[in-house]
Protein backbone atom coordinates (compact mmCIF):
# COMPACT_ATOMS: atom_id res chain seq x y z
CA UNK A 1 0.00 0.00 0.00
CA UNK A 2 1.41 3.32 -1.01
CA UNK A 3 0.32 7.03 -0.29
CA UNK A 4 -1.16 8.98 -3.07
CA UNK A 5 -2.82 12.29 -3.95
CA UNK A 6 -5.38 13.55 -6.37
CA UNK A 7 -3.94 16.91 -8.07
CA UNK A 8 -7.21 19.15 -7.62
CA UNK A 9 -5.46 19.55 -4.19
CA UNK A 10 -4.01 21.87 -6.61
CA UNK A 11 -6.73 22.93 -8.95
CA UNK A 12 -6.07 26.50 -9.52
CA UNK A 13 -2.73 25.63 -10.91
CA UNK A 14 -1.33 24.18 -13.66
CA UNK A 15 -1.09 20.25 -13.94
CA UNK A 16 2.57 21.00 -14.44
CA UNK A 17 2.63 23.06 -11.47
CA UNK A 18 0.72 21.09 -9.15
CA UNK A 19 2.88 18.05 -9.79
CA UNK A 20 6.04 19.71 -8.67
CA UNK A 21 4.28 20.80 -5.48
CA UNK A 22 3.48 17.64 -4.66
CA UNK A 23 6.46 15.89 -5.74
CA UNK A 24 7.89 19.05 -3.49
CA UNK A 25 5.86 17.56 -0.59
CA UNK A 26 7.08 14.21 -0.63
CA UNK A 27 4.44 12.21 -2.98
CA UNK A 28 5.90 9.39 -5.25
CA UNK A 29 2.41 8.67 -6.09
CA UNK A 30 -0.86 10.86 -7.47
CA UNK A 31 -4.23 10.24 -8.94
CA UNK A 32 -5.11 12.63 -11.91
CA UNK A 33 -7.80 15.24 -11.72
CA UNK A 34 -9.30 14.87 -15.06
CA UNK A 35 -7.41 14.68 -18.40
CA UNK A 36 -8.84 18.50 -19.49
CA UNK A 37 -5.49 19.23 -19.56
CA UNK A 38 -4.88 16.86 -22.53
CA UNK A 39 -8.09 17.12 -24.37
CA UNK A 40 -8.20 20.84 -24.40
CA UNK A 41 -6.59 22.85 -27.51
CA UNK A 42 -5.09 20.12 -29.08
CA UNK A 43 -1.73 18.82 -29.16
CA UNK A 44 -2.58 16.09 -27.04
CA UNK A 45 0.43 13.94 -27.86
CA UNK A 46 2.91 16.47 -27.17
CA UNK A 47 1.15 17.43 -23.94
CA UNK A 48 1.55 13.08 -23.10
CA UNK A 49 5.21 13.42 -23.41
CA UNK A 50 5.83 16.58 -21.69
CA UNK A 51 3.89 15.51 -18.47
CA UNK A 52 5.64 11.81 -18.78
CA UNK A 53 8.88 13.48 -18.98
CA UNK A 54 7.83 15.78 -15.94
CA UNK A 55 6.86 13.10 -14.53
CA UNK A 56 10.46 10.90 -14.68
CA UNK A 57 12.30 13.77 -13.71
CA UNK A 58 10.15 14.38 -10.60
CA UNK A 59 10.42 11.09 -9.28
CA UNK A 60 6.13 10.93 -9.69
CA UNK A 61 3.66 8.11 -10.81
CA UNK A 62 0.62 9.10 -12.31
CA UNK A 63 -1.58 5.92 -11.68
CA UNK A 64 -5.01 6.65 -11.59
CA UNK A 65 -7.12 9.45 -12.96
CA UNK A 66 -10.56 10.15 -12.15
CA UNK A 67 -13.38 9.71 -15.01
CA UNK A 68 -16.89 10.17 -15.34
CA UNK A 69 -18.71 11.33 -12.19
CA UNK A 70 -21.87 9.19 -12.90
CA UNK A 71 -24.41 11.96 -14.67
CA UNK A 72 -27.48 11.11 -14.83
CA UNK A 73 -28.07 9.61 -18.87
CA UNK A 74 -30.63 8.00 -20.77
CA UNK A 75 -30.53 4.91 -22.33
CA UNK A 76 -29.15 4.83 -25.79
CA UNK A 77 -29.95 8.93 -26.11
CA UNK A 78 -27.14 11.13 -27.89
CA UNK A 79 -25.58 12.14 -24.46
CA UNK A 80 -25.47 8.01 -23.49
CA UNK A 81 -23.53 7.55 -26.78
CA UNK A 82 -21.72 11.02 -26.57
CA UNK A 83 -20.30 10.13 -22.83
CA UNK A 84 -19.10 6.36 -23.88
CA UNK A 85 -17.08 7.64 -27.10
CA UNK A 86 -15.45 9.83 -24.30
CA UNK A 87 -15.13 7.21 -21.48
CA UNK A 88 -13.44 5.15 -24.65
CA UNK A 89 -11.13 7.84 -25.60
CA UNK A 90 -10.36 8.50 -21.94
CA UNK A 91 -9.00 5.01 -21.44
CA UNK A 92 -6.52 5.33 -24.64
CA UNK A 93 -4.94 8.64 -23.26
CA UNK A 94 -5.17 6.93 -20.25
CA UNK A 95 -3.13 4.49 -21.31
CA UNK A 96 -1.20 6.61 -22.84
CA UNK A 97 -0.31 8.19 -19.99
CA UNK A 98 1.00 4.59 -17.66
CA UNK A 99 -2.57 5.07 -16.35
CA UNK A 100 -3.48 1.70 -14.62
CA UNK A 101 -6.84 2.58 -12.85
CA UNK A 102 -9.84 5.20 -13.75
CA UNK A 103 -11.92 5.90 -11.38
CA UNK A 104 -15.71 6.65 -12.44
CA UNK A 105 -19.41 6.99 -10.87
CA UNK A 106 -21.91 4.61 -11.54
CA UNK A 107 -24.37 6.58 -13.32
CA UNK A 108 -27.15 7.74 -11.06
CA UNK A 109 -30.50 8.95 -10.53
CA UNK A 110 -31.99 12.52 -12.40
CA UNK A 111 -31.78 15.22 -10.32
CA UNK A 112 -34.64 17.35 -9.13
CA UNK A 113 -34.69 20.55 -7.65
CA UNK A 114 -30.63 19.54 -6.87
CA UNK A 115 -31.04 16.76 -5.24
CA UNK A 116 -30.96 12.86 -7.02
CA UNK A 117 -34.94 11.19 -6.86
CA UNK A 118 -35.75 8.51 -4.70
CA UNK A 119 -35.50 5.42 -6.43
CA UNK A 120 -38.44 2.67 -6.10
CA UNK A 121 -37.20 -0.92 -6.34
CA UNK A 122 -38.22 -1.21 -9.76
CA UNK A 123 -36.00 1.91 -10.87
CA UNK A 124 -33.65 0.84 -8.88
CA UNK A 125 -32.81 -2.56 -11.24
CA UNK A 126 -33.14 -0.09 -14.27
CA UNK A 127 -30.62 1.96 -13.48
CA UNK A 128 -28.45 -1.29 -12.49
CA UNK A 129 -29.53 -2.84 -15.74
CA UNK A 130 -28.25 0.59 -17.61
CA UNK A 131 -24.98 0.55 -15.95
CA UNK A 132 -24.15 -2.96 -16.98
CA UNK A 133 -24.96 -1.81 -20.64
CA UNK A 134 -23.16 1.41 -20.22
CA UNK A 135 -19.74 -0.16 -18.57
CA UNK A 136 -19.59 -3.32 -21.08
CA UNK A 137 -19.24 -1.13 -23.70
CA UNK A 138 -15.99 0.03 -22.46
CA UNK A 139 -14.43 -3.41 -22.01
CA UNK A 140 -13.27 -4.03 -25.33
CA UNK A 141 -11.27 -0.89 -25.27
CA UNK A 142 -10.51 -1.22 -21.77
CA UNK A 143 -8.47 -5.16 -22.20
CA UNK A 144 -6.98 -3.45 -25.63
CA UNK A 145 -5.71 -0.47 -23.65
CA UNK A 146 -4.47 -2.80 -20.54
CA UNK A 147 -6.54 -0.37 -18.13
CA UNK A 148 -9.12 -0.69 -15.50
CA UNK A 149 -12.52 0.83 -14.31
CA UNK A 150 -12.24 1.41 -10.46
CA UNK A 151 -16.64 2.34 -9.81
CA UNK A 152 -16.84 3.99 -6.53
CA UNK A 153 -19.02 3.76 -4.13
CA UNK A 154 -21.71 7.38 -3.75
CA UNK A 155 -23.16 9.28 -0.48
CA UNK A 156 -26.32 7.82 0.04
CA UNK A 157 -28.64 10.51 -0.84
CA UNK A 158 -27.21 9.44 -4.50
CA UNK A 159 -29.77 6.88 -3.32
CA UNK A 160 -27.89 3.92 -4.84
CA UNK A 161 -25.02 2.33 -5.06
CA UNK A 162 -23.42 3.43 -1.77
CA UNK A 163 -22.93 -0.26 -0.39
CA UNK A 164 -20.33 -2.56 -1.29
CA UNK A 165 -23.62 -5.25 -1.67
CA UNK A 166 -24.57 -2.81 -4.96
CA UNK A 167 -21.30 -2.78 -6.26
CA UNK A 168 -20.69 -6.25 -5.78
CA UNK A 169 -23.73 -6.85 -7.91
CA UNK A 170 -22.46 -4.87 -10.71
CA UNK A 171 -19.23 -6.53 -10.56
CA UNK A 172 -20.96 -9.97 -11.06
CA UNK A 173 -22.82 -8.62 -13.86
CA UNK A 174 -20.43 -6.99 -15.55
CA UNK A 175 -17.90 -10.56 -15.31
CA UNK A 176 -14.70 -8.62 -16.16
CA UNK A 177 -11.59 -8.26 -14.50
CA UNK A 178 -11.31 -5.07 -15.98
CA UNK A 179 -13.45 -3.38 -13.39
CA UNK A 180 -12.97 -2.86 -9.53
CA UNK A 181 -14.04 -0.90 -6.58
CA UNK A 182 -13.06 2.19 -5.77
CA UNK A 183 -13.92 3.19 -1.19
CA UNK A 184 -14.57 6.34 -0.72
CA UNK A 185 -14.10 6.98 3.12
CA UNK A 186 -16.19 9.95 3.07
CA UNK A 187 -19.22 9.07 0.85
CA UNK A 188 -19.21 5.96 3.49
CA UNK A 189 -18.94 7.85 6.39
CA UNK A 190 -21.67 10.61 5.25
CA UNK A 191 -23.94 7.47 4.52
CA UNK A 192 -23.58 5.41 7.81
CA UNK A 193 -21.68 2.32 6.33
CA UNK A 194 -19.49 0.46 8.74
CA UNK A 195 -16.36 1.12 6.41
CA UNK A 196 -14.13 -1.85 7.78
CA UNK A 197 -16.92 -4.04 6.84
CA UNK A 198 -17.01 -2.21 3.25
CA UNK A 199 -13.11 -3.32 3.15
CA UNK A 200 -13.65 -7.01 4.05
CA UNK A 201 -16.63 -6.96 1.93
CA UNK A 202 -14.95 -5.72 -1.46
CA UNK A 203 -12.09 -8.20 -0.37
CA UNK A 204 -9.94 -8.54 -3.84
CA UNK A 205 -12.53 -6.41 -5.80
CA UNK A 206 -10.97 -3.01 -4.02
CA UNK A 207 -8.41 -1.70 -6.16
CA UNK A 208 -8.29 1.79 -5.25
CA UNK A 209 -8.98 4.33 -2.66
CA UNK A 210 -10.34 8.03 -2.28
CA UNK A 211 -9.30 8.72 1.18
CA UNK A 212 -10.76 11.88 3.23
CA UNK A 213 -12.27 12.62 6.76
CA UNK A 214 -15.31 14.77 7.55
CA UNK A 215 -15.10 16.27 10.99
CA UNK A 216 -17.73 14.98 13.52
CA UNK A 217 -21.12 15.02 11.68
CA UNK A 218 -21.82 11.94 9.76
CA UNK A 219 -23.97 13.75 7.49
CA UNK A 220 -21.23 16.04 6.06
CA UNK A 221 -19.32 15.02 3.14
CA UNK A 222 -16.63 17.32 3.81
CA UNK A 223 -13.40 15.81 2.07
CA UNK A 224 -11.17 16.68 4.72
CA UNK A 225 -7.08 14.99 5.75
CA UNK A 226 -7.38 11.77 8.33
CA UNK A 227 -8.34 13.28 11.13
CA UNK A 228 -7.32 10.67 14.40
CA UNK A 229 -9.92 11.79 16.49
CA UNK A 230 -13.24 9.98 17.76
CA UNK A 231 -15.82 10.19 19.81
CA UNK A 232 -18.06 8.27 18.70
CA UNK A 233 -20.15 10.48 16.70
CA UNK A 234 -19.16 10.14 13.10
CA UNK A 235 -15.53 10.33 13.25
CA UNK A 236 -13.39 7.81 11.35
CA UNK A 237 -11.31 4.89 13.00
CA UNK A 238 -8.37 5.07 10.95
CA UNK A 239 -6.66 2.55 13.05
CA UNK A 240 -9.80 -0.39 12.20
CA UNK A 241 -9.52 0.77 8.37
CA UNK A 242 -5.85 0.25 7.98
CA UNK A 243 -5.88 -3.30 9.47
CA UNK A 244 -9.14 -4.54 7.34
CA UNK A 245 -6.72 -3.31 4.15
CA UNK A 246 -4.22 -5.52 5.94
CA UNK A 247 -6.50 -8.39 6.17
CA UNK A 248 -7.26 -8.28 2.03
CA UNK A 249 -3.66 -7.77 1.56
CA UNK A 250 -4.57 -4.58 -0.40
CA UNK A 251 -1.62 -3.12 -2.08
CA UNK A 252 -3.07 0.00 -4.32
CA UNK A 253 -3.35 3.55 -3.28
CA UNK A 254 -3.90 5.32 0.35
CA UNK A 255 -5.06 7.63 -1.82
CA UNK A 256 -6.10 11.46 -0.49
CA UNK A 257 -9.03 12.78 -2.18
CA UNK A 258 -9.18 16.27 -0.29
CA UNK A 259 -10.52 19.30 -2.37
CA UNK A 260 -11.59 21.45 0.46
CA UNK A 261 -7.96 21.30 2.48
CA UNK A 262 -6.94 22.45 -0.83
CA UNK A 263 -7.53 25.02 -3.33
CA UNK A 264 -11.49 24.97 -2.15
CA UNK A 265 -10.70 27.16 0.97
CA UNK A 266 -6.70 27.66 1.52
CA UNK A 267 -3.84 29.99 0.60
CA UNK A 268 -0.89 28.37 -1.20
CA UNK A 269 1.62 28.84 1.15
CA UNK A 270 -0.83 27.00 4.02
CA UNK A 271 -1.65 24.27 1.43
CA UNK A 272 2.05 23.35 0.75
CA UNK A 273 2.76 23.02 4.54
CA UNK A 274 -0.45 20.83 5.18
CA UNK A 275 0.00 18.12 2.46
CA UNK A 276 4.31 17.99 3.66
CA UNK A 277 2.76 17.45 7.32
CA UNK A 278 0.08 14.74 5.68
CA UNK A 279 2.99 12.96 4.15
CA UNK A 280 5.13 13.13 6.77
CA UNK A 281 2.09 11.57 9.21
CA UNK A 282 0.15 9.22 7.04
CA UNK A 283 3.77 7.64 5.96
CA UNK A 284 4.78 6.83 9.45
CA UNK A 285 0.76 6.03 9.84
CA UNK A 286 1.14 3.40 6.97
CA UNK A 287 4.06 1.94 7.99
CA UNK A 288 2.61 1.47 11.37
CA UNK A 289 4.95 3.69 13.78
CA UNK A 290 2.28 4.10 15.62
Amino acid sequence: MFLSIWTNYFADLPLDEALKKIAGAGFKYAELDSLKHFMKNGNTPGKILKIKSLCEKLGIKIYQLHGYFGAYLEKNSHDWDKQIELCKKEIKIASELGIEIIVMHPICPEKVNGKFRKTSISQYQLLMKNNICFYKAMINSLEKYGVKIALENMPSDCNCFYSAEELLELMDALDSERFGICMDTSHLQVSNQNISRFIMKAGDKLIATHISDSLEGKYLDLHLMPLFAYDGDGWIDWFSVRDALDKISYNGGFNLEIPKEGAMSAPLPIREKKIKFAHEYLSEFLEKKF
